[in-house]
């Protein structure tokens, strides 16, 4: 693959503005190639076009990181191993949600309904009451699904969060695009959320590298479940903060 020998997750190390660039990019290349290939279903081709180019960048740096792990003899060197993932994470799927953003701000109408029509559909379920002790719940409960099945994406297929986390993505840039000043009440929390999938998916994605390279009785891949459980449960610790926000601290304003 000609992109994945230009740019390596190496390349990114230590610069956010490249993280969130190359995410910008392949956005950009996967909605023109799903608009002008899949005019009938561009919403849905351009993600898949965005994935063809993240799988490789994702599996090579789960590699990378489950390698480091084994390195990493307590929480704290565990913690700074992964922080250069969930930082790349974080900054690519910036990259991708400003490319999305900016998008159903600028287009025309014929292009914005072809591109953009699918995450419209989904809109009633992000918007409603925001106060409530049942809400709460509710989004509590259903971002820590998001969370288990992004593990266990992550951990079966490798790199099979990646279909959540870019939909999501798309979904909130447009999202924000629609509602104008007040979209800024949304950003803590989701970045929050995003933050959280990321974890989870990073869990799942070393733990499959894990399974991959060494005897699942090895010592070496104890600690890296370890690791990985850790982080899991960091993923799910930062969706509960998420929600609180969500309902309890922003409504205020």
């Amino acid at each position: 693959m000609v992109l994945e020998k230009l740019i390596s997750p190496d390349h990114y190390r230590g610069s956010y503005f490249k993280s969130t660039l190359f995410g910008v990019l392949i956005s950009v290349i996967g909605l023109t190639l799903g608009y002008n290939l899949f005019p009938d279903d561009a919403s849905l081709a351009s993600i898949f076009f965005i994935l063809i180019a993240a799988v490789p960048f994702f599996r090579t740096l789960m590699v990378q990181e489950e390698r480091a792990e084994k390195t990493s003899h307590n929480i704290r060197q565990m913690l700074s191993r992964n922080k250069y993932a969930l930082e790349y994470f974080f900054f690519f799927y910036a990259g991708i949600f400003l490319t999305y953003f900016v998008g159903a701000l600028i287009l025309p109408d014929q292009m914005h309904n072809a591109l953009f029509g699918n995450q419209f559909g989904v809109f009633s379920s992000v918007l409603g009451s925001f106060a409530s002790q049942n809400h709460f719940y509710a989004i509590l409960f259903n971002n820590l699904k998001i969370v288990i099945l992004a593990l266990i994406l992550s951990l079966i297929y490798g790199a099979g969060a990646l279909m959540i986390l870019t939909w999501n993505a798309s979904v909130l840039g447009v999202f924000l695009a629609s509602q104008g000043a007040s979209m800024w009440k949304f950003l803590p929390h989701a970045s929050l959320e995003f933050l959280g999938f990321f974890a989870a998916s990073i869990a799942g994605g070393i733990l499959s590298a894990a399974i991959e390279n060494h005897e699942t009785q090895s010592a070496e891949f104890r600690h890296v479940l370890q690791d990985a459980m850790v982080l899991a449960a960091g993923g799910m610790i930062i969706i509960l903060i998420a929600a609180y926000v969500e309902v309890y601290i922003f409504p205020i304003f």
